[in-house]
C-alpha cells in the first residue's frame, strides 16, 4: 500500500507502473477504499464540508478563497442544505491547511464552521 498526498500523483504513478515488470510478475494496481474505521490521521480524505455558509456566496468565491491553500479538484453542492458544501481539494495537506485557517472565520458576514469530510458521511462520534 502506498499514499499519496496529493491525487494526481497517485494517477501518474498508477498509469506509468500499471501492468509493468517487476520481478517476473506483472504490477496490477488499483486505488484503496478507506477503511471502515479509519484513524485520525486517515479520516482527511482531501474534503472538507462547510457550514454556515451564506447562499450569496458563490463557487468562484469560494474557489477564491480556499484555493488560496491549494488547488480545490471540486465544489459540490448538498441538495436542500444551502448552507453547507464540500471543498475537495487534489492534495490533502491543502485541504488541512485550509481547515486550520478558516475554521470559524467569516465569509459574507458569517462565521463558518469547518470539518473534514467523513467518508461515507460517518459523522465524528
Amino acid at each position: 500500500m502506498i499514499s499519496y498526498y496529493d491525487i494526481r500523483a497517485a494517477r501518474t504513478a498508477m498509469r506509468a507502473l500499471q501492468n509493468k515488470p517487476l520481478r517476473r510478475r506483472k504490477l496490477d494496481i488499483h486505488f484503496s477504499i478507506p477503511k471502515d474505521n479509519p484513524s485520525e490521521k486517515d479520516i482527511n480524505q482531501g474534503t472538507l464540508v462547510v457550514f454556515n455558509l451564506d447562499p450569496s456566496v458563490s463557487n468562484d468565491d469560494l474557489r477564491q478563497i480556499f484555493g488560496a491553500y491549494g488547488e480545490v479538484k471540486e465544489i459540490r453542492e448538498t441538495p436542500h442544505k444551502r448552507h453547507h458544501k464540500f471543498i475537495e481539494f487534489y492534495d490533502v495537506r491543502a485541504a488541512e491547511a485550509a481547515l486550520k485557517a478558516l475554521n470559524r472565520s467569516d465569509i459574507a458576514g458569517k462565521r463558518i464552521k469547518l470539518e473534514p469530510s467523513r467518508p461515507g458521511g460517518a459523522r465524528r462520534k
